[in-house]
């Protein structure tokens, strides 16, 4: 399947599940700025030249993979960087921003916690993972570029020895959320070509740490077009 479809369609399950998910269970724990009218809404979208813009926005010290497609409001480019780290791997950046189709849902540490099987960090879980019982599955929250940001970490290693053989599957990830009520940002770090032996090696050939510093540098890029 090409690169670009696949990406079209993890941009609309990201970009809808800021408005789909929202449900009674919201209410309280939101802490969206109250609507006034159709024409305010309308007035702190995204315009669409601004969002052909983001979709091929140029990040220092990154190379763009592919560019932004839109879909459901939104664009997802992804990145990766120019240079490895010390273990030889480098760092993938996939951003999805854009419009919340409806409203987006409530921007909480609580309420991210309460759909957390929601999530497309879990959605797109394999089974190995989502089933693994020392799975790393953390919600977190941060200040990124002056602003409020949820955070979204995924560490699982499994291994299974038969008599084919071993294999090994590893998923270590860092996701940063961030919506305005009417406009969303999601930036996803993760190794690019990273094949462990051991948990240990998952963890350490891209720490959390370096995740987390490359994510919020991806982001703060984004967030100045909020």
């Amino acid at each position: 399947m090409p690169s670009w479809i696949r990406t079209v369609g993890l941009i609309c399950m990201i970009a809808l599940y800021f408005t789909a998910c929202e449900d009674k269970g919201d209410k309280g724990t939101s802490n969206q700025p109250a609507k006034t009218t159709p024409k305010e809404d309308t007035k702190e979208k995204f315009s669409e030249d601004v969002l052909k813009k983001l979709a091929v926005l140029d990040l220092p010290d990154y190379k763009r993979t592919v560019d932004g497609q839109m879909a459901a409001g939104s664009v997802g480019p992804w990145y990766v960087t120019n240079q490895a780290n010390a273990s030889g791997i480098k760092i993938q950046a996939m951003v999805n921003v854009g419009n919340c189709p409806f409203k987006c849902i409530g921007f909480s540490k609580e309420v991210f916690e309460q759909k957390k099987r929601q999530l497309p960090e879990w959605m797109m879980m394999a089974k190995a993972h989502r089933e693994n019982p020392k799975l790393v599955y953390e919600i977190g929250q941060a200040e990124v570029a002056g602003t409020k940001v949820l955070t979204v970490y995924v560490l699982s290693y499994v291994e299974n020895t038969t008599a084919s053989g071993t294999s090994r599957s590893g998923s270590h990830h860092l996701a940063l959320y961030y919506n305005d009520g009417i406009r969303q940002l999601r930036v996803e770090m993760s190794g690019k070509g990273v094949f462990p032996k051991t948990e240990e090696e998952l963890k350490t050939k891209i720490t959390r740490a370096e995740l987390m510093s490359s994510g919020s540098k991806v982001f703060e890029i984004f967030f100045k077009y909020f």
